[in-house]
């Protein structure tokens, strides 16, 4: 691998970990400076975005309501670079609280990332996510995913949340249920 490839390897890996920090902290003017204008977010039941301005505004500016807490962990990169073009996928580990009821949550994904050079930085152009599951922090993942243990096909969403309502691309994301003794509606949003 020559020296140029490994810079622009590290430069995606940050762009990544800089897309979590300011997801976490809520920083959507500094987030739409990191995608490409006409950038796409298909983040499965929760629904797909077109745009930069679709992403930030129908995405990411709702979960300041329905999150009191996120901790998004991105690792096991695997990102390929041809010139100005570049790949990769993540696995994504995160804690969440979904508000109204306090519940903290486990999320584990695998997210794919397509990547532009635009006047010298790396900007997304693509990002897809395949949630593997959600998970009550009481409850954990171990005897409620058993099927990817096992090797089964697909994901689970799993740990007493499920999903109820997907909206289209130009909706929010779906709305599932959280089942934390009372049925109560929650937006949640990847």
């Amino acid at each position: 691998m020559i020296v140029h490839e490994l810079r622009d390897i590290e430069a995606l890996n940050q762009l990544v970990a800089r897309y979590c920090h300011l997801v976490d902290a809520r920083q959507w003017k500094d987030l739409a400076q990191l995608f490409t204008e006409d950038a796409t977010c298909e983040y499965g039941f929760l629904g797909s975005f077109n745009g930069r301005n679709e992403i930030m505004t129908k995405f990411f500016e709702p979960l300041a309501q329905d999150h009191s807490f996120m901790a998004h962990m991105v690792h096991n990169p695997i990102v390929e670079v041809q010139d100005d073009v570049a790949s990769g996928s993540w696995y994504l580990t995160a804690q969440i609280t979904l508000e109204p009821m306090k519940q903290a949550v486990w999320v584990m994904a695998k997210r794919q990332h397509r990547f532009k050079r635009v006047d010298g930085s790396w900007k997304f152009t693509a990002i897809k996510v395949e949630p593997w599951y959600f998970s009550r922090y009481e409850q954990g993942w171990a005897k409620i995913c058993r099927g990817l243990a096992a090797g089964g096909t697909g994901h689970p969403i799993c740990g007493g949340i499920a999903t109820v309502q997907t909206r289209g691309s130009s909706g929010c994301a779906s709305w599932l249920w959280a089942l934390t003794g009372s049925l109560r509606p929650v937006r949640y949003y990847f």
